[in-house]
């Protein structure tokens, strides 16, 4: 179930995490796999939240 959404300019794509511009990281879903953005793209994602209710996982990822 999705949480939220958000709209942010990635920084660098790891094969586990977006870092994003302003020093947030967010980890990926298991098994979610992203291609086709770079740094500075204009990107939403969708998120939810980590069983502790704390942090965000990110569901996915489009271009803005």
């Amino acid at each position: 179930m999705v949480a939220g959404a958000m709209v942010a300019i990635l920084e660098e794509l790891h094969a586990d995490r977006v870092d994003l511009v302003g020093n947030a990281s967010i980890p990926f879903s298991p098994g979610l796999v992203v291609k086709g953005i770079y740094p500075g793209d204009r990107i939403t994602i969708l998120y939810t939240r980590n069983d502790d209710g704390e942090g965000m996982m990110v569901q996915s990822i489009t271009l803005r």
